[in-house]
């Protein structure tokens, strides 16, 4: 073995031997101390109170606002967001429990838990103005929760990972791909044209009608 992959080998394994130790073997009066913490919800808030929210990935943000017809992309380009994105999102927000609090890690640690450099980090405001962080890591040995770090908080905090999930995406995935965003009941006309020729339709009370090439009724379920 190469002496350079023997060192990070090494470093590996004493990561693991720190993760190891703050989540199985640590003293019992953490066990004691932090068993309160199963139904601590991370922040008092419902998903409607999520008015702003802040994504960094990979060194990049992505701003979300909502506004009166939905949630917008303001940065890094103005676009409509994924309504459903946004709302699993806030949603996840609001439900997020704290499962467990490991002690607060010496910053040399804080890699294990993949917190030296977060795989998301989430800010966001609520309409009265409070501000909040999230900062998610790796995984726990579970896969079933991840690491994260609350409001800024020097512990580690254990959270489901539905948020970690619904957060960590590109800009592309949370971009509305409706080509048009109208409501079907609004829609009094329209042409449709191809190479057979065009065909315009309108309508007509609670009816549809054909009126080019000629005037029929149309079957309103087709239209």
């Amino acid at each position: 073995m190469k002496k350079s992959t023997g060192i990070v080998f090494l470093i590996a394994l004493i990561l693991g031997a720190c993760v190891y130790y703050f989540e199985v073997k640590r003293p019992a009066t953490s066990n004691t101390a932090n068993s309160a913490d199963a139904s601590k919800p991370a922040f008092t808030i419902s998903s409607d109170d999520v008015n702003a929210v802040t994504l960094n990935r990979d060194g990049a943000a992505t701003r979300f606002v909502r506004q009166v017809d939905g949630w917008q992309i303001t940065q890094p380009v103005p676009a409509r967001a994924d309504q459903g994105a946004l709302e699993g999102i806030s949603t996840d927000l609001a439900m997020l429990h704290v499962e467990r609090t490991l002690p607060a890690p010496a910053p040399a640690q804080l890699a294990s838990f993949g917190l030296a450099k977060p795989a998301v980090e989430i800010d966001f405001t609520t309409k009265s103005g409070a501000k909040h962080s999230l900062q998610l890591g790796n995984k726990d040995y579970t896969g079933n929760s991840a690491y994260a770090i609350v409001d800024g908080a020097k512990s580690v905090a254990i959270v489901g990972n539905s948020i970690l999930t619904s957060a960590d995406k590109p800009l592309d995935d949370f971009r509305d791909h409706t080509v048009l965003n109208f409501m079907s009941a609004a829609a009094s006309s329209f042409d449709l044209k191809n190479e057979s020729g065009e065909v315009t339709v309108a309508k007509n009370g609670d009816d549809w009608k054909i009126e080019k090439p000629r005037e029929l009724k149309a079957d309103n379920d087709s239209v």
